[in-house]
């Protein structure tokens, strides 16, 4: 991962985040991502970023939407989103944020996932 192809790590660690995967896969998958974002993300071209920050947003909203995902996930999901809007920057929270708190009104477990990414990204180490 350090010195490898991001792309391809990408690809494989977004296939064991899937939902059909174990969670053991799962978290892997999410930290293999989130590991991608935080020191690999300057070699991500403009319509990659764009592209990894989709996929980050509706990993969360998928993570939220379901009653029964596990903490772990709805964790790894939240951080994963807060790092994407921290590598892109504040100018990127403006089309992003309002979208996670239009979400956060659907209902509670949407209101938790709302929350959580907005304290990961307060806190600026995820």
């Amino acid at each position: 991962m350090k010195a490898g192809e991001p792309r391809v790590s990408a690809q494989t660690a977004c296939e064991l985040a899937t939902k059909d995967k174990p969670l053991e896969a799962r978290l892997f998958g999410y930290m293999v991502l989130q590991h991608l974002v935080q020191h690999r993300w300057q070699e991500y071209g403009g319509d990659e970023r764009r592209h990894l920050a989709n996929l980050a947003l509706g990993m969360a909203k998928d993570a939220a939407s379901g009653a029964a995902e596990t903490w772990a996930i709805k964790c790894k999901s939240s951080a994963l989103l807060a790092e994407v809007l921290r590598q892109e920057g504040p100018d990127s929270w403006g089309s992003v944020l309002p979208q996670l708190l239009q979400d956060a009104s659907a209902g509670p477990q949407q209101a938790e996932m709302a929350s959580m990414v907005l304290r990961w990204l307060a806190e600026g180490d995820t």
